[in-house]
């Protein structure tokens, strides 16, 4: 009987080893089904993207650089600088109806307004006649009572639409007014009218030159 306990105990220690030995075994990790493809965690294998500068994912736009506008590019590429407007003044024409802004039938305020008149005065030879000098020269002005800015005198390189001014022959007033009628004197000294203007000639040449308004009582 002893042996057959013993034997007993023998084959029981036996059946329990086999049976651990075709059960599962436990390993560390996570566990998964049988045969499932084994792949590390994320964290394990995650690799980090390389930073980058906000340079270098996105370039820089190019700044056209500055030109001048005094430079232009002639057709062969050669760059050249254009020459300055001009700044020389125009004369203005003495006629139609005035020189610049001075225009004929002005009020005296009208006139001395524009900046262009000087040293208002009573002329006593004609009692009622107002004058003034065109600023910076020794032309005259006349005002008639009544009848406002009457008489502009020409001065320096001013001319008439027909081109004639102070130290123009006689022969080109004729060519510019055939009408030219003379008052006092002759074509070598004296003076006349022609379409509005009073010219006076001196030797020849135009020596005073006016332009006149109908009615006006300033100058004979």
């Amino acid at each position: 009987m002893r042996m057959i306990r013993i034997s007993a105990v023998l084959l029981g220690t036996a059946l329990a080893a086999a049976a651990c030995a075709g059960g599962p075994q436990h390993v560390d990790g996570f566990a998964q089904p049988a045969g499932a493809a084994t792949s590390p965690p994320a964290s394990a294998t995650a690799t980090p993207a390389p930073a980058t500068s906000a340079s270098a994912s996105t370039p820089a736009t190019p700044t056209a650089p500055a030109t001048s506008a005094a430079t232009s590019t002639s057709p062969t590429g050669a760059a050249s600088s254009e020459p300055a407007a001009s700044t020389r003044p125009v004369t203005p024409l003495l006629g139609p109806n005035g020189l610049g802004e001075l225009q004929l039938g002005m009020s005296r305020a009208e006139a001395e307004a524009t900046g262009l008149i000087t040293g208002y005065r009573v002329e006593d030879f004609t009692g009622d006649c107002g004058v003034s000098k065109i600023r910076g020269t020794d032309a005259t002005v006349y005002f008639t009572p009544g009848l406002g800015l009457s008489s502009i005198a020409a001065y320096g390189s001013v001319r008439t639409p027909r081109g004639i001014r102070l130290g123009s022959t006689v022969a080109a007033v004729r060519k510019a007014y055939p009408d030219w009628d003379f008052a006092v004197g002759d074509e070598k000294n004296g003076w006349g009218w022609a379409n509005h203007y009073r010219i006076d000639v001196k030797d020849g040449k135009v020596s005073y030159l006016a332009l006149a308004a109908e009615g006006q009582r300033c100058i004979e």
